[in-house]
């Protein structure tokens, strides 16, 4: 692929930023919600090509473990929306986040991977034990969601039945978060990723715009 397409990162990382302030905008004006909305799984399908031009070390072992937590990822929402085992009682919105198998959006599991990708560079730099790195990992992603979900209910993403979102999602999210990093550190190869912290950072900072502008 990075023979017939060459990016740089400076390039990218501009990219990344110009598009979430677009889509900060888009998402915030009222006439044009609707069709942002609309894109959102392209823009993670984007993030989800970023992410694989620029992985470094790939291997068999890399490719088996992002595929599995794809699918892991995929099936925890899959099993969570149709039973509220798991993260509680929701539904997610038949217009929005594409393609869905069992009321659950297949891009989901991409994002599940993105996320948890991204994480995982940025404690692998930290010079603690993996338990503790791991335990930060699913602290990360737990404030990741606590900003993301009022603007996933803003924006009718998804639905929560009761309404206040239960404690139990938030639980869950830092369980399963801590396990999918675990599952990386089990793959014992060495991930690194020139744009994957930025990306992390900029989807933390567009989540906070969008809590204060919605």
């Amino acid at each position: 692929m990075k023979k017939y397409i060459k990016l740089s990162v400076f390039s990218v990382k501009k990219f990344i930023i110009i598009y979430y302030i677009v889509g900060l905008i888009g998402l915030s004006i009222p006439y044009s919600r609707n069709l942002f909305i609309y894109i959102i799984p392209f823009a993670i399908l984007i993030n989800l090509f970023f992410i694989l031009y620029f992985n470094k070390n790939w291997g068999s072992k890399f490719v088996i473990y992002s595929i599995s937590l794809c699918i892991l990822g995929f099936v925890a929402e899959l099993i969570g929306v149709n039973t509220g085992l798991i993260f509680g009682n929701y539904t997610y919105n038949n217009s929005v986040l594409g393609i869905k198998i069992m009321n659950t959006p297949l891009i989901i599991g991409f994002n599940w991977f993105i996320l948890i990708y991204c994480t995982f560079i940025l404690i692998n730099k930290l010079k603690y034990p993996v338990i503790i790195r791991i335990l930060i990992g699913g602290l990360i992603m737990l404030i990741f969601d606590l900003i993301l979900e009022p603007v996933a209910i803003k924006l009718s993403m998804w639905n929560w039945i009761t309404d206040k979102i239960p404690l139990q999602n938030y639980v869950a999210w830092f369980l399963l978060s801590c396990g999918f990093i675990g599952l990386l550190y089990t793959a014992r190869t060495d991930i690194k990723n020139v744009i994957s912290i930025h990306l992390l950072l900029v989807q933390f900072i567009f989540f906070l715009g969008l809590n204060l502008l919605l």
